[in-house]
């Protein structure tokens, strides 16, 4: 079994205002507001690929949003993720 490694939580120092209308998943106005990660901060924890993401976000098993190009996950979506996935596809 492949040891998951922690992510810190994101910087919420900054709230961001989210207008955008790409959202992936089950989204409600409390997961807006909530702390949330970058596909890269992601990427650099875990070791696997943005293409990765992207398709795990695509198949809605993974919830996200867009803000302009930037992806963000939140905090609560990924822990739920985690949980459910074992094995993430490594590089």
């Amino acid at each position: 079994m492949r040891l998951r490694p922690e992510l810190s939580a994101p910087d919420t120092s900054s709230p961001i205002a989210v207008e955008s209308e790409s959202y992936i998943g089950d989204m409600n106005e409390s997961s807006l507001i909530e702390p949330a990660f970058t596909l890269r901060e992601i990427q650099k924890a875990v070791g696997t690929s943005r293409q990765t993401l992207l398709r795990e976000l695509k198949e809605k098993r993974l919830r996200g949003y867009r803000i302009g190009k930037t992806w963000r996950i939140p905090v609560s979506s990924w822990e739920e993720f985690m949980n459910r996935s074992t094995n993430l596809p490594t590089n």
